[in-house]
């Protein structure tokens, strides 16, 4: 037996569908002419698109390349999101990825590259409230990030406070064996 479908549209005439909701007029909207679809309206400048407010814990749009992009809800309490990219180094399984961090309960926001060392830093705030902000910009692993390379150097730092921290055995006095 063949199973049946719905097929609206099936000769790909410039035919347009509109579902309609309780309250929303364009709840689900397509576009014949420009193959869109949109939810809430249309925008026929992406292939889908919602307008209005939408709570979506997870979404993934991947392209036909090896390279996918998802948003994600990553608590139970929606506290944390991610934007993560991520791509193929073979095969069909994503093996690289970059992970762009919003945590509203720990107040932070980090980026962390999540292919060979998975390295990344972290912009953290203390919310100390006003007139008493304090924050960190740090890597989110010690001892594992340059800062800078030998052929990319930083030009000029500035910093609140004239010392810096330094190992150099040319900064030291009354070095002993």
């Amino acid at each position: 037996s063949v199973q049946k479908k719905v097929v609206i549209n099936e000769v790909g005439a410039d035919v347009d569908f509109r579902v309609e909701g309780d309250s929303d007029t364009n709840l689900i909207v397509t576009d014949g002419a420009n193959d869109v679809v949109g939810v809430g309206g249309l925008n026929s400048s992406y292939k889908f698109n919602v307008t209005g407010s939408a709570n979506i814990a997870n979404f993934q749009a991947a392209n036909t390349g090896s390279v996918a992009l998802f948003v994600r809800n990553t608590s139970a309490t929606g506290t944390s999101a991610i934007v993560q990219l991520v791509g193929q180094t073979g095969g069909s399984n994503y093996s690289t990825y970059m992970n762009l961090d919003l945590s509203t309960a720990n107040e932070y926001f980090q980026m962390v590259h999540g292919g060979g060392d998975q390295i990344g830093v972290r912009l953290a705030n203390s919310n100390g409230g006003s007139g008493s902000e304090t924050g960190s910009f740090y890597p989110t692993f010690d001892n594992k990030t340059s800062c800078g390379l030998g052929g990319a150097r930083w030009s000029v730092i500035y910093a609140g406070t004239g010392s810096i921290n330094t190992s150099d055995r040319n900064e030291k006095e009354e070095i002993e064996d």
